[in-house]
C-alpha cells in the first residue's frame, strides 16, 4: 500500500537524520538532565488562599475535668481568621468527605492546598494545652513561692509533681498539609499553616488555663493560692512538639517524596518538547521536497495527495512515540518514572503522544508553508522551547482559573495546543496513585480537538500554498 510505504520511508530518513538527533533528541534530553538536578524556585503570594479540610476528628473526654473536647471546629475557624501583621485573611476553607476528592481539586487548580486533621485531633490537643497548663502553672507557682517562702513544705512537692506529669503527658500535635509542591502557593500555604496553628495552640490555653488551675486548687487544696494569668500565656519550648507534614497530593508521601510532582512536570514536558521539536525535521522535509521539485512529479505517480499527507503524518506521529519510550527509558533509569502497569491510562498516553505528533508536524506545515525552512528552524526553535517552558510550569505556576468545562479547569496556560497532551502523559504514567483512566477523558479530547484543527489548517495552507504552487511551477 503505498501509505504505508512513504510512511516506512519517511521514517528511516528521519531516524538516519542528524537533525533529528541534535533538535529533536538533544535539546530535550539536556534539559531532562539538567531539571532533574535542579529544583523549582516559588515565589511568595500575597493572597487569600483556598485550601481544603478534610475532618476526621472525635470528640474526646478529659476524665480529671469531666468536659467533651472537639477541638477541630475551633481550628477550621482560626484557619479564617487574619495575619495581625498584614490584616490578609490566611485562608478561605472548603470541607471534604474524604482526602482523594480533595487531592483531586489540588490538582485541578480548584484549590491550593489541603489540610487533613486527624482522628486523634481533640486528644493531642487536650494532652497539649493540659501540658502547657502545668508548665504555666509550675512557674507562676514557682513565682509565689519566692514570695511566700514559708510555703515551701506545702507548694514544694505540688511543683515537682505537676512537672512530673507535665513531662509524661504525650503533647505531640501532627497536621498533614497537602498540596502541590511545584506551585509557590503551596510553599506559601504551608508556610501559613505554621502560624495559624501556634497561634489556634495559644488561644485555646489562655481559655483553658483558668479552668485547669481552678481543678487543681480543688484537687491540691490550692484554694488559698491566687495566681495572676493577666500576662496571658506562652507556649513553653520544652513541650512545643506540635509539626506539620508537607505531603504531595496524589503521592501520600510526606517531605521525602516532595519533589515527586517537580518530576511529573519534567518528564512529561520533556516528551512533548522533544515531540514539538519534530516540526523542525518536518520544515526541513517541506523545503527540501519543494526545493527538488518532487510535489511536481507527485501527479506522474498513482498516489494521491490525501494518500501523500496521511503518510507523511502518520510517519511522525510514530516518530513521536519512537521519542517517548526513549525519553521514559532514561527517566526511568534516573528513577523519576513510576512503573505501573495500567492498560487504559498507557493507552491513552499511546493517543496523546501520538496527536502531538500530529500537531508539531502541522504546525510545521504551516511555517513551511511561509517560510525558508533555513528561517524556520531557528524560529520554531525559539519559539516552541519558550513556549513549551511556559506552559509546563518550569519556572512559575499560573492557577487563576479562567473558566471551567466539562469538568476540567481551564487557565491561560491550557489555551496552548500542547498542554493536553502534557497533562494526559503527567497524569497518566506520572501520577498513578490519583488520576484513572476517567480522568484523562477531558484533557485526551482536547488533545484530538486540537490535532484535527491544526491538521485542517496544515492540509488546507499544503493544498493552496505548496501543492498548487508547485503544479504552477
Amino acid at each position: 500500500m503505498l501509505i504505508i510505504k512513504l510512511m516506512v520511508s519517511r521514517i528511516k530518513v528521519i531516524l538516519r537524520s542528524k537533525e533529528f538527533y541534535f533538535y529533536v533528541v538533544g535539546f530535550p534530553l539536556v534539559f531532562l538532565l539538567l531539571f532533574t538536578f535542579f529544583q523549582p524556585i516559588s515565589s511568595v503570594q500575597t493572597r487569600t488562599l483556598t485550601i481544603g479540610v478534610v475532618v476526621d476528628d472525635n470528640q474526646v473526654t478529659d476524665k480529671d475535668l469531666g468536659q467533651a473536647y472537639s477541638w477541630s471546629d475551633a481550628f477550621v475557624a482560626q484557619l479564617e481568621s487574619k495575619d495581625p501583621l498584614t490584616n490578609l485573611t490566611y485562608f478561605k476553607v472548603k470541607e471534604y468527605a474524604n482526602i482523594s476528592q480533595m487531592e483531586k481539586d489540588i490538582a485541578n487548580l480548584r484549590i491550593s492546598g489541603g489540610i487533613h486533621v486527624p482522628s486523634d485531633f481533640s486528644l493531642q490537643v487536650t494532652n497539649y494545652i493540659k501540658a502547657q497548663s502545668y508548665f504555666v502553672i509550675v512557674a507562676r507557682l514557682s513565682a509565689y513561692l519566692q514570695d511566700n517562702p514559708s510555703e515551701g513544705a506545702r507548694i514544694g512537692p505540688i511543683i515537682e509533681e505537676l512537672s512530673r506529669n507535665a513531662s509524661a503527658i504525650n503533647a505531640t500535635i501532627h497536621l498533614e498539609y497537602y498540596g502541590d509542591a511545584a506551585f509557590s502557593s503551596t510553599h506559601e500555604g504551608y508556610t501559613r499553616a505554621w502560624q495559624v496553628l501556634p497561634q489556634f495552640l495559644k488561644i485555646s490555653l489562655v481559655q483553658q488555663l483558668p479552668i485547669i488551675w481552678e481543678h487543681l486548687q480543688q484537687v491540691l487544696s490550692l484554694t488559698d493560692v491566687s495566681l495572676d494569668f493577666s500576662s496571658g500565656a506562652t507556649l513553653d519550648e520544652q513541650s512545643r512538639t506540635f509539626e506539620i507534614s508537607l505531603v504531595q497530593a496524589g503521592t501520600r508521601g510526606a517531605l521525602q517524596n516532595i519533589q515527586k510532582e517537580y518530576f511529573a512536570r519534567l518528564v512529561p514536558g520533556q516528551i512533548i518538547q522533544s515531540v514539538l521539536m519534530l516540526s523542525t525535521g518536518v520544515v526541513v522535509f517541506v523545503g527540501e521536497e519543494k526545493r527538488t521539485g518532487i510535489l511536481r512529479r507527485l501527479k506522474l505517480t498513482r498516489m494521491t495527495t490525501a494518500e501523500y499527507l496521511v503518510g507523511n503524518f502518520l510517519a511522525w506521529g510514530i516518530v513521536a512515540l519512537i521519542q517517548t519510550v526513549f525519553f521514559v527509558v532514561v527517566a526511568s533509569v534516573l528513577g523519576t518514572v513510576p512503573l505501573e502497569m495500567r492498560p487504559l491510562e498507557l493507552f491513552s498516553v499511546v493517543i496523546a503522544v501520538f496527536l502531538g505528533g500530529l500537531m508539531a508536524a502541522s504546525i510545521a506545515y504551516v511555517v513551511g508553508a511561509y517560510i525558508n525552512y533555513r528561517a524556520a528552524i531557528p524560529i520554531l526553535s525559539i519559539v516552541l522551547i519558550t513556549g513549551s517552558l511556559m506552559t509546563f510550569e518550569y519556572f512559575f505556576s499560573v492557577q487563576d482559573v479562567l473558566f471551567e468545562l466539562f469538568g476540567k479547569s481551564f487557565t491561560i496556560l491550557d489555551l496552548a495546543p500542547w498542554r493536553s497532551p502534557f497533562l494526559v502523559i503527567k497524569k497518566g504514567l506520572m501520577l498513578p496513585n490519583l488520576f484513572t483512566w476517567q480522568d484523562l477523558v477531558a484533557d485526551l479530547l482536547l488533545s484530538l480537538l486540537w490535532a484535527l484543527v491544526l491538521l485542517g489548517i496544515a492540509v488546507s495552507i499544503f493544498q493552496r500554498r505548496i501543492f498548487r504552487y508547485q503544479e504552477e511551477e
